[in-house]
């Protein structure tokens, strides 16, 4: 419950304090005293849009802010997210022309998270209620807050198939331009891989054939080059092996002369040696050059083959087989893809086949909550003073739309959402013989009222919530359809606490607690101006709200009737 709200600044309110009680709190005051002031704060409380045109003039920021008990802190910590441990949960919102700001637990918070505590423990309803109903997702949550906690965690499990099939969904697509992209490429990357691998080409290939070819086309150079060197070292006339070996032969005969003779012949014996080794190499590279004029031309053509493959998928060679092992894993990506893209078909069938069965399960939970939800809606309009007012809740599944569309055992095509594929109406039957119509179309605004609040009587049993507010809940009736409207709004807050605006009498007499807004001659607002009343001080408040003066005998008289007959309700009712 509300325990507390603070008001600073918000329209014509300057500053207001009000301590709330639980049950039925009604919030009554002269027209323009700033009461709808109230639930404008709670709105922008839990998550509103922030409207610089809420401050008040003269001022530069409006401020609300409100202590809420929350009777299991650490399941909302868990369903939000939050870093709170403390029963009462303080937060607030303020606005200023450029900026607003949102507090939790002392902590900036978004604006968002205060949205969505508030949808977890206020239910609000007034002006937005037509336009709310105009929301087929507004719809199935309210039928779905009725059909109870069996079907809440259907739905739990249809989330999670939703998302999965999803997944399923996103990675068929994937797979899906993969293959499309990679397709438009096919024919290129076959066409190279085919004519790499004809060339089949080894890395450094091409630097070894242009040395030997280098060579081969060299070769009768190199041969006479070979031969003139073989005939200066062992020719027949004049070699130097021949002209060595004599000057060795010389030396040796002089050595019985000279020692030193016998030293310098074994010197020249040596280079002897080595003039005869050079000469048999030049015989044996003459003999390896090959002249074969048909290696030539293979080696020639084979390096013209490299350097096409490196002009094509180089520069180098090894970026020329790079290219060709990625183009053949691209293939085969392309080649595989239909063994892949039938798995991920697979999966994304079986996952929809799962949300036909779940959602078929859903849809027959709904339809049996549509009724029983109905009849109890209608009972409640007969005991508002609606007594040939009836309400057709019907379920249908959703026409295929954008997106995934999923075909039903009979053929139907329905669109996938991720609560079901349910489409739920809420038509309204104002009298006998009137046709449905959507209730967000065909009831007036007091007939709206009335209707908003027998699906909240409606719901209490089955979905507990712990704070309502209405506004404008009495709007257009009045007599003993508002004495019926106290009434379900008091037996709504043996459950829960409920907060109302109201300017009948009717209303306000079945209040545990009644506030007061009233403004100050110069048209403000203040904190003095916002009271709790008691007693004689209410009597005088509900004469006024009757007659317009709280001061006549008859109008203290019915106020007193009124009171009176309110407390017999209350006291009668069970659960009190």
């Amino acid at each position: 419950m509300i325990e507390y709200l603070h008001i600073r600044d918000v329209g014509v309110i300057a500053e207001a304090d009000v301590e709330l009680a639980p049950g039925l709190v009604v919030v009554t005051g002269e027209t323009g005293a700033g009461k709808t002031m109230v639930m404008t704060a709670l709105d922008l409380l839990f998550g509103g849009k922030s409207n610089p045109a809420l401050i008040r003039a003269g001022s530069v920021k409006a401020e609300v802010e409100a202590g809420i008990r929350v009777e299991d802190p650490a399941a909302l910590a868990q369903r939000h997210d939050l870093d709170v441990d403390d029963d009462l949960l303080i937060l607030g919102r303020s606005v200023a022309p450029q900026r607003s700001r949102a507090w939790l637990a002392g902590r900036g918070a978004p604006a968002s998270v205060l949205a969505d505590i508030g949808d977890d423990l206020v239910v609000r309803h007034g002006q937005n209620d037509q336009r709310r109903l105009g929301s087929g997702r507004y719809r199935r949550a309210l039928l779905d807050r009725f059909a109870g906690g069996a079907h809440g965690a259907r739905l739990t499990s249809f989330a999670r198939l939703y998302e999965a099939y999803q997944a399923a969904a996103s990675e068929v697509a994937a797979i899906e331009a993969k293959v499309a992209a990679a397709g438009q490429r096919a024919d290129l990357l076959r066409h190279g891989v085919t004519e790499i691998s004809a060339v089949n080409p080894v890395d450094g290939e091409d630097h070894a054939v242009r040395t030997e070819l280098h060579r081969l086309e060299n070769a009768i150079d190199l041969r006479t080059a070979f031969s003139q060197a073989y005939e200066a070292l062992r020719g027949e006339e004049g070699s130097a092996e021949s002209g060595l070996g004599a000057a060795a032969a010389g030396l040796r005969r002089a050595a019985r002369f000279d020692p030193q003779a016998e030293a310098l012949a074994d010197t020249i014996a040596q280079a002897q040696a080595v003039v005869s080794d050079v000469a048999s190499q030049l015989i044996t590279q003459q003999q390896s050059l090959d002249t074969d004029q048909a290696r030539l031309d293979e080696l020639q053509g084979r390096l013209a083959a490299l350097n096409s493959l490196k002009r094509k998928y180089g520069p180098q060679l090894a970026d020329v087989l790079d290219w060709c092992a990625k183009a053949e894993a691209d293939l085969a990506t392309v080649d595989g893809a239909e063994g892949l893209l039938a798995a991920a078909h697979a999966r994304q069938a079986e996952l929809a086949s799962q949300l036909v069965d779940e959602g078929s399960e859903l849809t027959r939970s709904r339809v049996a909550a549509a009724t029983e939800l109905s009849e109890d809606i209608t009972a409640e309009l007969g005991g508002l003073a609606m007594p040939h007012a009836r309400m057709l809740i019907t379920v249908q599944p959703a026409a295929e739309d954008a997106g995934h569309p999923l075909e039903l055992p009979d053929g139907r095509r329905v669109a996938l959402r991720r609560d079901g594929f349910d489409e739920v109406a809420f038509a309204f039957v104002a009298h006998a013989g009137a046709p449905p119509r959507p209730v967000d179309q065909g009831a007036s605004g007091g007939e709206l009222s009335r209707v908003m609040l027998a699906l909240e009587v409606a719901l209490a049993g089955a979905h507990p919530v712990p704070v309502f507010v209405f506004d404008e809940v009495d709007a257009g009736i009045g007599g003993r359809a508002a004495v019926e409207v106290g009434r379900r709004l008091a037996a709504l807050a043996r459950t829960a606490q409920v907060l109302v605006v109201t300017h009948l009498p009717q209303v306000a007499a079945f209040a545990d607690q009644h506030v007061l807004v009233s403004k100050q001659p110069d048209g403000q607002v203040t904190a003095s101006s916002v009271i709790t009343l008691d007693g004689e001080q209410r009597r005088r408040e509900l004469a006024r709200m009757m007659a317009g003066q709280d001061g006549s005998d008859s109008a203290l008289a019915h106020a007193e009737e009124l009171i009176n007959l309110a407390e017999r309700e209350r006291a009668g009712a069970p659960g009190r």
